[in-house]
């Protein structure tokens, strides 16, 4: 087997203090598909895991200096270990709350010495599989956020082209909700050298509504206009006056539609105004 196949398998720690149960451990697992790794004491078993987190560990209980619940639970209090399934291995309990103990701290199963083999591969070979699946399930998750970023950048660059595009129109783009005040929710940079006014003045009417800018001799027109069109579901194109903040006078030609949900209602305005006072001159 390669290094490279080898550092596929999923890791399986075994820990028992007594060198003989390892080696006999070793024998009986040696079938699996799974890297087998071999520590005899409770220090080491933590070294091993924070150090490369395994599939599965088989875990002694009785072991001097530091028993198996006492690992148990140092696993279980760090972020990057407390996940990893538990199997313990035990003589037989003089109590059952001996027992309950190992399930308490998340133990997912014990197994009685002697062992049986093969109730131990039948066992290692579900968590095995659980394994595999998890590590799959992880694989399409970063697949999956993988392209979302990738279209996240995608659609943000998009973004950023049309912003660009529409702020160098020679006019006003604008969007407007269908409210009282018909109040703007976006304004391009054009309305600057269009109106006098700043974005900021004009979003959600903050300083003044674009309406009223329109000529009081038009605004009438311009209502019924775009009524109309709304009515019909249809676009309209308008001339008219409106006064810039410096009072000047103006003749501007509107382009515009409403945005319909599915539903038939009635969402928003948006269009394009742009100054034809040259052309009217």
């Amino acid at each position: 087997m390669s290094l490279e196949s080898k550092n596929q398998l999923p890791k399986i720690l075994v820990v028992d203090d007594q060198h003989a149960n390892l080696v006999a451990m070793e024998a009986m697992l040696s079938h699996l598909p799974a890297e087998i790794r071999t520590v005899s004491s409770g220090n080491s078993a933590l070294q091993e895991v924070l150090c490369d987190i395994p599939a599965l560990v088989l875990l002694d209980v009785d072991m001097p200096e530091m028993n198996g619940f006492e690992v148990a639970e140092m696993m279980k209090s760090v972020e990057s270990t407390r996940r990893i399934p538990i199997l313990f291995l035990t003589a037989a309990f003089k109590e059952e709350s001996h027992r309950l103990r190992g399930y308490d701290i998340g133990a997912v199963d014990y197994l009685e010495k002697p062992l049986n083999e093969e109730v131990l591969l039948a066992k290692i070979n579900v968590f095995l599989e659980l394994h595999a699946q998890r590590q799959e399930i992880l694989r399409l998750n970063q697949d999956l956020e993988a392209r979302v970023e990738e279209r996240t950048e995608d659609l943000q660059e998009s973004r950023r082209a049309m912003e660009t595009l529409v702020d160098n129109l020679d006019g006003m783009v604008y969007r407007c909700r269908n409210d009282q005040h018909w109040s703007m929710s976006y304004v391009s940079e054009g309305c600057m050298p269009l109106t006098g006014y700043r974005q900021e003045a004009l979003i959600d009417n903050r300083e003044i509504a674009y309406a009223d800018l329109i000529h009081s001799e038009d605004r009438e027109m311009v209502w019924e206009s775009v009524q109309s069109a709304l009515d019909h579901k249809a676009p309209f194109e308008l001339t008219y006056r409106i006064t810039r903040s410096d009072q000047e006078s103006r003749w501007v030609w509107e382009k515009g539609r409403g945005v319909w949900a599915e539903s038939g209602e009635l969402l928003a305005l948006e269009g394009l105004i742009s100054d034809i006072t040259l052309q009217k001159q």
